[in-house]
């Protein structure tokens, strides 16, 4: 698009209002602790940051990220920055008088105080357009860059990024672990079905999605000998192609090229849209179900009855050397110890980033419990494996696209298509029970090419829990739990300051580090939180860092190499739920989630402990990610203080925060973790699939991915997401093999259970289940003690 058009013209106002340029004798010099961080570099320097101007192709960077959007945004969006740039839609957007100049003509101290109001709004609608407008022109400032491959601002925070070049090693990767990542890659590429025109195909089984649920689906099938055809909606990237630059890596691999967040854009939503899924740009930290999580999914007497998740003999480690000294071994125990070891997770040789380092000091400090987390990474200390959220050019984390999807297709049954989008699952109906029975999936094609494949034996969703909703919405499944019941693990953090050292806080692994002191919650019900350590580089720091001015906002970005950060990952208690976001398997979902109360105490409680460990380590810097009227809450510690998590400035920043709460639009949110909106259960009164995973609505038709989850983890949930489709996938292809030949003792009696329990599914309700839908049991409890109370005084007043 031209330079010259009203949107562009929009767009670079924003840029330059969002980080401007700033002169000398404006402030650039700083000063103070609060300065830009002068303890850690010189005036000039500070000043050379603060002068710099957006990079020139912001501008057209996000008018090609808009473009990519789903129509809906797209228009959205696009209105908004029409209305920016014309009198009377500033004056309506912002509140100001229509007379006066578009936003786009005014100064930036103008337009300043227009988007602080817009972000302070007592209207949700406004708050959402600017989050929209923070995120998307400050990640394209700090990702966009030149000829070169440079950002201007890089250089200034210390920022240098991996090679690109092809072919390029890392010395601290061992060479063979390279090679086979490669090799994987290409293998995967050898099973890639193309496809040019509409296509109709004929396969045993459909897995749609190759993420840590579908991954392992398709290599438990594929093993047992069965055809299975693997559809992902995102692209297959090979370790050769990725740039492991944010910029080009959110759009190559994240759903929305990473601009997805909740229906009120109170928070942001980071999920994988690329082959092997989450698996492929999470942070490769390792952590088994807690114990109290699987207790509430096996209560028999609870709303999930999941006795399969029931916790047996505590074995020392979850490995199969381990297990193997425990009598007997559940299930689902026995899948724990066999995904972690395909995908190498271990704490050996792990060694701490200083960011962890200081969650670790800090922690031990306060005397608060804190432990290495096992990774799936095959050289943990690779300073590189910070890089690997953006993609893995060296092979080094080992997701399902150098584990399961490459043991799929070692097996040679298994193909797979990429970009290639699930619009509906095929049903028929059984002619001998009169129910549904999946025999295949309609897809599309990036291109627009149809795809039509007939499963003979069954399909298995594995979407995600974003999308496995609407593959089974737009298949006509009326389950009222599919898409309800959504958990997303809601996240802040709060950072800290440590001037005089460098932190690099995007090298090196990222989460090698989690305090569970906050575990119990302050209810004692552990719905509570984890604390944790990201991995952040500019462009996803810029977007999460609170903005109050330009000023303000260039200063703590300047202090990005020396300022580690704290995540509170709370185990949400509230519920959301996913929406279908258009016609096509391509749209992005609609999200409704808002934080409950609950969870926001939780989320207060778990800040507090934040603030003391980084006062602990030695922070000279504290705030949070409120962003209300109020912007950050900050603590300045003075040199006595340091260390101590008792000072009066760190004491001061405590006793705000029941003032600032965690009101919708007041706090920094976002969610890396998505689960439940399928969940599982014992009865489709309570839950849309069976505890085979099989849906309530219809036979053959499998779901297997982090929406079966009952509740949320209460852990990062990609172990407990390879363990539910080992267990899961492993009984489906026992039970199919069990068809094809003479079933075994144990797999006749299988069948049979799964017989009664899906016919009692299917049982029209009786009259009490009907009144039971509509009145609760509390009140007919009530209703009945007033009828009999009422009894009684008949019969006293009438002497019946």
């Amino acid at each position: 698009m031209a330079a010259s058009t009203p949107t562009h013209r929009v767009l670079e106002a924003l840029a330059e209002t969002f980080l401007p340029s700033i002169a000398a004798e404006h402030g650039g010099g700083g000063g103070g602790a609060e300065g830009g961080g002068e303890g850690t570099r010189g005036r000039t320097s500070t000043a050379a940051f603060l002068a710099i101007a957006p990079p020139p192709g912001v501008a057209a960077a996000c008018m090609e990220a808009i473009a990519a959007l789903p129509p809906g945004d797209k228009i959205e969006i696009s209105l908004l920055l029409y209305l920016l740039g014309t009198r009377v839609g500033t004056g309506a957007v912002c509140l100001s008088a229509p007379w006066r100049e578009a936003f786009s003509d005014r100064p930036v101290c103008q337009r300043e105080a227009l988007l602080l109001g817009i972000q302070h709004s007592r209207f949700a609608l406004r708050r959402k357009a600017f989050q929209a407008l923070k995120q998307l022109v400050t990640l394209k400032c700090l990702t966009v860059v030149d000829d070169a491959g440079c950002n201007p601002y890089w250089g200034h925070l210390g920022y240098i990024p991996i090679s690109q070049e092809v072919g390029d090693v890392d010395p601290e990767v061992p060479a063979d672990v390279t090679a086979r990542a490669v090799d994987a890659a290409v293998s995967i590429q050898q099973h890639m079905v193309t496809i040019e025109r509409d296509t109709a195909l004929v396969v045993d089984c459909v897995v749609v999605g190759s993420g840590a649920g579908g991954g392992v689906v398709a290599a438990e099938l594929a093993a047992a000998g069965f055809s299975v055809m693997v559809l992902e909606k995102g692209p297959h990237v090979a370790p050769r192609d990725l740039t492991t630059r944010e910029g080009t890596s959110f759009q190559q691999l994240y759903e929305k090229a990473g601009l997805l967040t909740t229906s009120d854009g109170a928070m942001g939503i980071l999920a994988g849209a690329t082959m092997g899924g989450g698996t492929t740009v999470n942070w490769a930290c390792c952590i088994p179900p807690p114990v109290y999580v699987r207790e509430e999914w096996a209560d028999p007497s609870g709303t999930h009855r999941m006795s399969q998740f029931a916790p047996g003999p505590t074995p020392t480690a979850h490995t199969v050397d381990a297990l193997a000294e425990v009598p007997s071994v559940s299930e689902f125990d026995a899948a724990l110890a066999s995904v972690m070891n395909r995908i190498g997770a271990t704490e050996t040789g792990v060694v701490h980033n200083p960011s962890n380092q200081i969650l670790v000091d800090g922690a031990t400090k306060l005397g608060f419990a804190v432990k290495t987390t096992s990774q799936n990474l095959a050289a943990p200390a690779a300073k590189s494996a910070g890089w690997t959220s953006l993609g893995d050019r060296y092979g080094n984390k080992q997701g399902t696209m150098v584990t399961f999807l490459a043991d799929a297709a070692a097996t040679d049954n298994c193909r797979f298509a990429e970009r290639c989008a699930v619009e509906r699952v095929v049903t028929t109906t059984d002619p001998d029970t009169g129910r549904m029975r999946a025999s295949g999936v309609v897809a599309t094609t990036a291109d627009g090419h149809t795809v039509t494949i007939t499963a003979r034996r069954c399909v298995v969703v594995s979407a995600g829990s974003l999308h496995t909703p609407g593959v089974l919405r737009r298949s006509a499944l009326a389950n009222q739990h599919i898409g309800a019941h959504l958990r997303l693990h809601p996240v802040t953090g709060v950072l800290g300051r440590f001037s005089g050292r460098r932190l690099e806080p995007w090298c090196g692994a990222p989460m090698t580090s989690v305090c569970g002191e906050t575990e119990l919650g302050p209810r004692g019900d552990w719905y509570g939180s984890k604390l944790e350590v990201p991995s952040i580089h500019p462009g996803l720091g810029a977007t999460a860092l609170p903005w109050r001015s330009g000023t303000d906002f260039k200063k703590a970005m300047l202090d990005f190499a020396s300022t580690a950060s704290i995540l509170a990952l709370c185990r949400d208690k509230g519920e959301g739920s996913v929406e279908l976001g258009g016609p096509s398997g391509f749209d992005p979902p609609k999200v409704h989630y808002t934080l409950s109360a609950d969870d926001a105490k939780t989320m207060l409680w778990s800040i507090d402990r934040c603030i003391k460990i980084h006062a602990a380590a030695g922070a000279d810097k504290i705030f949070t990610m409120h962003c209300g009227p109020g912007g950050e809450r900050t603590a300045i510690v003075n040199p006595p203080d340091i260390g101590n998590s008792a000072g009066p400035s760190v004491t001061a920043l405590l006793n705000q925060l029941d003032a600032a709460g965690a009101a919708p639009g007041t706090l920094g949110l976002f969610s890396a973790h998505q689960m439940g909106s399928c969940r599982m259960g014992w009865s489709a009164d309570t839950s849309a699939v069976d505890c085979d995973g099989e849906t309530w609505d219809c036979d053959e038709l499998f779901v297997m991915d982090a929406s079966v989850f009952p509740t949320a983890s209460g852990a990062n949930p990609m172990i407990t997401t390879l363990a539910i489709a080992k267990m899961l996938g492993t009984r489906l292809a026992s039970r199919l093999v069990a068809e094809d030949g003479t079933p075994s003792d144990r797999a006749v009696e299988i069948a049979a259970v799964r017989c009664v329990r899906r016919v009692d599914a299917a049982r029209p309700p009786t009259t009490l289940n009907r009144v039971k839908d509509w009145v609760t049991l509390p009140v007919i409890v009530t209703v009945a003690v007033v009828a009999c109370a009422y009894v009684v005084h008949c019969y006293d007043d009438n002497g019946l």
